[in-house]
């Protein structure tokens, strides 16, 4: 009986843990061609703006290549607050349909 039940938990436990990945994995990806980040200290703060917003996962910066890649939350009103980010920090920014790998590094 012992056996069945840690069978069932087992099962229950990779169930569950199956279900949480599909859920981390609906995230989204929005890129940004940004101007003017002029120093390393800018890219630190406009991080620490972006990955303060609730449903953003990660934040990275690619200062050379001036491109910045958040994943988020798909959610309603969150493009907003990417902006008001940008705009905090005085960083011009335009949203990026495509992106190259060139550009990632």
């Amino acid at each position: 009986m012992t056996r069945i039940v840690t069978v069932f938990i087992l099962i229950l436990t990779v169930a569950l843990a199956e279900a949480a990945d599909a859920k981390s994995s609906k995230n989204a990806t929005t890129y940004f061609e940004i101007e003017k980040l002029n120093a390393p200290c800018c890219a630190t703060m406009l991080k620490y703006s972006l990955t303060n917003i609730t449903g953003v996962a990660s934040a990275d910066i690619f200062i050379t290549n001036r491109v910045v890649r958040v994943v988020h939350e798909p959610r309603k009103g969150i493009q907003k607050e990417f902006r008001e980010a940008f705009l905090e920090g005085a960083i011009t920014a335009k949203r990026l349909k495509k992106v190259s790998r060139d550009r990632l590094k």
